[in-house]
Order: C-alpha cells, then sequence, then structure tokens
C-alpha cells in the first residue's frame, strides 16, 4: 500500500518578486500620501501662527479697553463731536503694550517684545447724538499676517461723564 505525500509546489525564480508597474503605483500611492501630509502639516502651523496672532490682538483689544474704562483720565480724548470719530491717545505716548511678565532667557524675552511690536493700536470714540448719556469707543488692532493687513475692532460704551463733556 503505498502513501500518498504531499507535494511541494515550487515557484520559478522568474516569477518571485513584484513587477515593475506594481513598485510604480506602490510610489505613487505613497507619494500622494506624503505630499498630502506635508500640506496638512504646513497649513496646520500657518492656521496656528494665525490664531495665536488674532489671540494677541483681542487680548491687546481688551487691554486697552479696559485701560479706557478703569481710568478715562489717563487718556486725551477728542472734542465731543456727534456721529463723528475721533482719536482717543494715551497722555504718556509712549505707552507700550509688552507684557509685564516676560521669560528670563534673554532670548525668549528679546521674541516676546518682538511679537508684540508688530501689533498696533487706535482707540477711537465718538458721541451717537447730543443727548445721549455714553460715548462709543472702538479699539482697533491692526497687524501683517501672511502679507495681509488684519484688523480686530472691539467697541464698549463709556459713560459720557467720562469722556469729559460732563453733561
Amino acid at each position: 500500500m503505498r502513501i500518498a505525500c504531499a507535494r511541494t509546489v515550487r515557484r520559478s525564480s522568474a516569477r518571485a518578486g513584484f513587477t515593475i508597474a506594481e513598485v510604480v503605483v506602490a510610489l505613487g500611492v505613497l507619494s500622494v500620501a506624503t505630499y498630502i501630509a506635508i500640506s496638512l502639516y504646513t497649513s496646520g502651523y500657518a492656521f496656528a501662527a494665525a490664531s495665536g496672532n488674532a489671540a494677541i490682538a483681542m487680548d491687546l483689544a481688551e487691554i486697552r479697553l479696559t485701560e479706557l474704562e478703569v481710568a478715562p483720565g489717563e487718556f486725551v480724548w477728542p472734542e465731543p463731536v456727534v456721529g463723528a470719530f475721533g482719536e482717543i491717545t494715551p497722555v504718556d505716548p509712549e505707552a507700550t503694550y509688552t507684557p509685564e511678565v516676560l521669560p528670563t532667557d534673554r532670548r525668549y524675552g528679546l521674541r516676546a517684545r518682538n511679537l508684540y511690536e508688530r501689533f498696533t493700536l487706535r482707540s477711537l470714540g465718538r458721541l451717537p447724538d447730543e443727548k445721549a448719556g455714553y460715548a462709543e469707543i472702538l479699539v482697533v488692532v491692526t497687524w501683517r499676517d501672511q502679507g495681509r493687513e488684519r484688523t480686530y475692532t472691539l467697541s464698549s460704551a463709556l459713560p459720557r461723564a467720562a469722556w469729559g463733556s460732563g453733561t
């Protein structure tokens, strides 16, 4: 009686490995995936930088608006003209908005100062009408981001007595 043995099938050496077409397709898929990953990374980085600048602009506008509300005497207010916006300037024109607490490392402290110097602030005020008991104030922060000028505006109202007309 004869027992059947399992035969091993050998591949010929001419058919082993990948074809050139398979390699080209695999490299094409890999390069497209790499391009997409790099594009997403750079877009995310640019978006994060723009978001950081917008957050700084919001903080600076809130700081200035709070200063206007808390200490209006520290600013030179324009003549109260109904309907027209006038510039509200600090009494001390050298006032800057560098954070009070900076990194102790010289390099990082300089970097923080340079970051805040890119932003400019304007404060504007106006009376909406002659009988209004308040003045409208605007704080406008501008900066350049990716070659374009960006603007953030914050508005509020302040009692007319703080404006200086007292009526």
